[in-house]
């Protein structure tokens, strides 16, 4: 759920973390879904702001696209874990879900992979990767829409993932004959969920000559 962060000390200098852009100066620094900016205790941002809080008050923290280092004050850092505590409370009252994770990951389920060219007739392996962002072990059943031409040739039956784990269903699909433009989707139930078309795959199918 993370992408890189790097940590360097020097004699006789402030250490410096090299934080990507999860961080600037004026707070949090995500505007984009797709950066997973997930709300469990232990992950996410308040697993960043831990991480933070443990460095002391004299270090500097580097955003890439930002041209100037910047730290957070003890106040600082603790008016961010508020503000964003806050946040989860509002996010899990707006969600359908028994968890708030559901409605900020659109990656909660992925299928793999997600763009493909293949030449006719190909049998390929497609995976829906699920996140169990509930506090609860989850059954999940995933169905298959297959575009036309196409055969589902085997798949691994409904699983069950642990509360806050990934698991996985794997499918190997013969992919349509005609050359053209397909899309495979999938249907997800478990629990209080059930969503149809919620993931997709886009498939070009070129001859074989």
């Amino acid at each position: 759920f993370y992408h890189g962060a790097l940590f360097v000390e020097s004699p006789e200098q402030a250490p410096v973390f090299f934080i990507g852009d999860a961080f600037s100066p004026s707070g949090m620094d995500d505007y984009c879904v797709l950066n997973r900016n997930l709300m469990h205790k232990n992950d996410g941002f308040l697993y960043c702001l831990s991480q933070i809080k443990e460095l002391g008050e004299d270090y500097w923290l580097i955003n890439e696209h930002i041209p100037h280092v910047f730290r957070f004050s003890a106040k600082e850092l603790e008016s961010l874990e508020r503000g964003f505590q806050t946040r989860v409370e509002a996010m899990r009252a707006l969600t359908v879900w028994d968890d708030p994770n559901y409605a900020i990951d659109e990656q909660w389920a992925s299928l793999y992979p997600y763009g493909l060219e293949v030449k006719s007739g190909t049998i390929h392996e497609f995976n829906v990767i699920l996140t169990n962002h509930s506090s609860k072990r989850r059954d999940y059943d995933v169905q298959f829409r297959l575009p036309p031409g196409a055969e589902l040739m085997s798949v691994t039956k409904a699983i069950k993932v642990p509360a806050g784990a990934l698991s996985g269903v794997r499918a190997m699909i013969k992919l349509p004959s005609k050359p053209g433009h397909y899309l495979l989707r999938a249907d997800i139930k478990s629990d209080g969920i059930d969503v149809r078309d919620w993931i997709e795959s886009t498939i070009t199918v070129k001859s074989g000559e």
